[in-house]
């Protein structure tokens, strides 16, 4: 089952929800992201939905298909950046940064590797990450 294209449905209070509408419905921004609520969390945490319509309108790409398997290089650089934020900076698991995009743990840390790299070596990736969160 490719799990990327099927909506995994979870029953909780008589709804249907994807993975992404189950877990924010039971955190907080801030308990999502592992964090009390402080100034400081608030001025570097994004909660999942606005932090990705800040990458989807700095990059022109849909939310919808940044949660894709779309494999269009701009599609594949917006979704890389968005897993790689989230790995970085939130105390949320490999498993459920993957849900949220339909891959697996390995695909998170592939990406985050990627971004890490592109920073470190001021390169086309690392720069727009730096562009969007300074």
């Amino acid at each position: 089952m490719n799990h990327g294209n099927v909506k995994l449905a979870r029953l909780i209070n008589n709804t249907i929800m994807t993975p992404l509408e189950a877990l924010q419905a039971h955190m907080s921004p801030y308990a999502y992201a592992g964090l009390k609520k402080t100034e400081e969390a608030e001025k570097y945490i994004y909660p999942v939905p606005e932090l990705l319509d800040r990458i989807s309108k700095r990059l022109n790409v849909s939310v919808t298909d940044m949660r894709s398997k779309n494999r269009k290089r701009d599609v594949v650089v917006a979704r890389q950046i968005a897993v790689a934020y989230l790995h970085l900076n939130t105390k949320m698991t490999l498993k459920q940064i993957g849900l949220i995009f339909g891959q697996d743990h390995t695909s998170v840390l592939h990406s985050t590797d990627i971004v890490r790299h592109s920073i470190k070596h001021q390169t086309d990736i690392g720069l727009v990450y730096n562009s969007i969160f300074q």
